[in-house]
């Protein structure tokens, strides 16, 4: 969907992809666990996950036709929880959108 990952390897797009919905759904952290399995540190998964957080501030310019597809009942509307969830993340401070912890 974007140039930033082309060729970039599989593993560390589905590593980034487990990172941040981690942090969206609450969780918890990038544990050492993730680290093994995975074999990606959070500082290894950092531009990628800036990359994506960048296209998710908005996402139905971005990317609207993936943003259409998946806003569909069919995939639970997944696109609209994220775009929830940026926006609640915007206006509180609080939370964590930068995944720091």
């Amino acid at each position: 969907m974007d140039e930033k990952f082309v060729g970039a390897p599989a593993s560390w797009c589905a590593a980034i992809a487990h990172y941040m919905s981690r942090h969206m759904l609450r969780k918890g952290n990038w544990t050492a666990r993730h680290i093994y399995f995975s074999n990606y540190t959070e500082d290894q998964l950092e531009s990628g996950v800036k990359a994506v957080r960048e296209a998710l501030c908005d996402p139905a310019t971005h990317h609207k036709a993936v943003f259409d597809k998946y806003a569909e009942r069919k995939f639970r509307k997944a696109s609209l929880f994220v775009q929830n969830w940026v926006t609640m993340v915007q206006r509180n401070t609080a939370l964590d959108f930068n995944f720091t912890n």
